[in-house]
């Protein structure tokens, strides 16, 4: 049985080309997308350690989720309105990425509020993960299989929230 994606592209050789940047697009976006499930009970597990506090942790969660519903607007704009929309969430990723991974050098070693700032700058480009990406799927897709990609997005964004939470508590434990 072929694989959704390799349905997608069965049509026509104009379509495989589509089809390989959905691919690479579901790929990319299922590991951004787990990294943003995911940092939501790292944070917490990370607090505990190293604050002793569930209170902490779950301050830190609203550090992170909070700039995602202010600044989805902003980096829809932002997107929409650059020549380059691609290297736009790139760079939204890269910095996400970097500021989610700075609680684990600060938390414990650093001021309290240092976290906290890098956390809003994360949550301030979460919204490039989520309805960014999600934004640039129908020009990805190609004519007649938008609705498809768009069923494949959400079924790994679905996954993503399983895996990113389940792959920590497996990171924790081990």
């Amino acid at each position: 049985m072929a694989s959704p994606v390799q349905q997608v592209t069965a049509t026509d050789p104009g379509s495989r080309r589509h089809g390989a940047r959905l691919a690479h697009y579901l790929a990319a976006a299922l590991l951004a997308r787990t990294a943003d499930e995911g940092a939501r009970v790292a944070l917490v597990l990370l607090a505990l350690d190293r604050a002793d506090s569930a209170a902490v942790g779950g301050t830190l969660v609203a550090t992170l989720l909070i700039p995602h519903v202010v600044a989805a607007p902003l980096v829809g704009a932002l997107v929409d309105r650059s020549r380059r929309p691609a290297a736009v969430l790139a760079g939204a990723i890269t910095v996400f990425a970097g500021a989610l991974a700075a609680p684990v050098a600060l938390l414990g070693h650093a001021p309290l509020w240092q976290t906290y700032l890098v956390l809003v700058l994360a949550g301030c480009c979460g919204p490039a993960v989520t309805g960014g990406l999600t934004s640039r799927l129908g020009e990805l897709a190609g004519p007649g299989h938008e609705a498809r990609a768009f069923a494949l997005d959400s079924l790994f964004y679905n996954v993503a929230g399983m895996a990113g939470p389940a792959a920590v508590g497996l990171v924790a434990a081990a």
